[in-house]
C-alpha cells in the first residue's frame, strides 16, 4: 500500500490550454521533467480503448459537440486539441511515457460496463512497472476495485456528493483514501477524516500550506509557464 503522504499531483498534467493542452503527452512530459506526480482522467470508448480525457463531451477542446462515447479511437486520434498538434492519448501511451518515473493517479470518469472497463484497465496496469492509484466519484466503482484488493482506489467527494460522508456508507465502500474538494474539506470534522488518507483537490500550488492540517496529499493546478517556480 502506498502511504500517500505529502504527495503533489498535477491536475491533468502541467498545461495552459494554449501551448500545452491538459491530459496530453506534452502535459505529462513536463510532469516527468519536474518530477511531479500526475492526476489524469480516463474513459473507455466503444471499441474498448481507454483514453485520457476529462470531459464527456468533446466540444471544449475539439469544437465538436458530440459525446466521446460516439467515437472509436481510430477517429478520435485524428482530432487536434485547441488548434495545436496535440491529440487525445490512449492510456497505454501515457504508461509507456511515464515508465514508473512518477506516480499516476487515474480517475475513472464513467460507470458504464464496469467489468469490461476493469478488464482492459487491469490488463494495462498488470503490464505496467510503476506506481498507480485510482479514484472515482462512483461509489460502486470504488467498492468493486477495492474488493479485488489489487489497486488502491479512493472516493472523490465534492459538495454534491457530501452525503457519502457517513461512517456506515464508507464502511460499505471501503475506500483506500478520500479525495475531497477544497470547497468542503474545512467543513468536515477532523476526527472523521483522521480515519483516512485525504487528498484535497483542486488547489493552486502556492496554497498547499493552507491545507496541511486537513490533507495528506494535494491535487494541484500547475500552469505551464509558471512551473519553473516549483
Amino acid at each position: 500500500m502506498l502511504p500517500l503522504n505529502n504527495l503533489i499531483f498535477a491536475h491533468r498534467g502541467i498545461f495552459d490550454n494554449k501551448t500545452i493542452v491538459e491530459n496530453t503527452i506534452d502535459a505529462f512530459k513536463l510532469c516527468i521533467k519536474k518530477k511531479i506526480n500526475i492526476e489524469l482522467d480516463i474513459h473507455q470508448l466503444n471499441d474498448n480503448t481507454i483514453v485520457v480525457y476529462h470531459d464527456y463531451n468533446l466540444k471544449r477542446l475539439t469544437g465538436i459537440d458530440k459525446s466521446i462515447y460516439d467515437y472509436s479511437y481510430k477517429v478520435l486520434k485524428k482530432l487536434k486539441l485547441l488548434n495545436t498538434n496535440q491529440h487525445i492519448p490512449r492510456l497505454n501511451e501515457v504508461l509507456s511515457l511515464v515508465k514508473g518515473q512518477i506516480l499516476i493517479n487515474i480517475e475513472i470518469k464513467n460507470n458504464n460496463n464496469f467489468d469490461n472497463l476493469y478488464k482492459e484497465l487491469d490488463h494495462l496496469l498488470t503490464n505496467y512497472n510503476g506506481k498507480i492509484i485510482i479514484q472515482s466519484f462512483f461509489p460502486d466503482v470504488v467498492r468493486k476495485i477495492n474488493k479485488r484488493k489489487k489497486y488502491q482506489c479512493g472516493l472523490l467527494i465534492n459538495r454534491k456528493e457530501k452525503f457519502v460522508l457517513n461512517k456506515l456508507f464508507l464502511k460499505h465502500i471501503c475506500p483506500s483514501f478520500l479525495a475531497i474538494s477544497k470547497d468542503i474539506i474545512n467543513d468536515i470534522k477532523k476526527s472523521f477524516i483522521n480515519n483516512y488518507k485525504v487528498l484535497v483537490w483542486t488547489i493552486e500550488y502556492h496554497k498547499i500550506e493552507q491545507y496541511k492540517n486537513v490533507a495528506s496529499s494535494y491535487i494541484c493546478n500547475i500552469k505551464y509557464g509558471v512551473q519553473e517556480r516549483i
